[in-house]
């Protein structure tokens, strides 16, 4: 865009990463309430199937820039952090 500037740029950037923070600590809340769910029910907290299906949609649904690697990673971290989170969640 001709009227973008660095400055500009960086505040959009800057607004954009508050909001994946934001959505990113109410996938861990909900993550804190599933585990809770799960251990009230005796279920696993991991189940790899289900995060295969999402990721599977996820890069269904994907548009770009972001390539099928780096949304794979990129959400594989966020599993992890979300099994990280649940199983302290639980005391496991």
């Amino acid at each position: 865009m001709a009227h973008d500037t660095l400055e500009k740029l960086r505040e959009e950037i800057d607004a954009l990463d508050r909001s994946i923070l934001e959505a990113l600590n109410r996938r861990f809340s909900v993550a804190q309430r599933i585990a809770r769910y799960k251990n009230s029910q005796n279920l696993s907290l991991y189940d790899p199937q289900r995060e295969e299906s999402l990721l599977v949609a996820l890069l269904s649904d994907n548009s770009g820039p972001l390539d099928e690697d780096g949304l794979e990673h990129l959400f594989r971290a966020i599993f992890d952090e979300s099994r990280r989170i649940m199983a302290r969640e639980t005391g496991n």
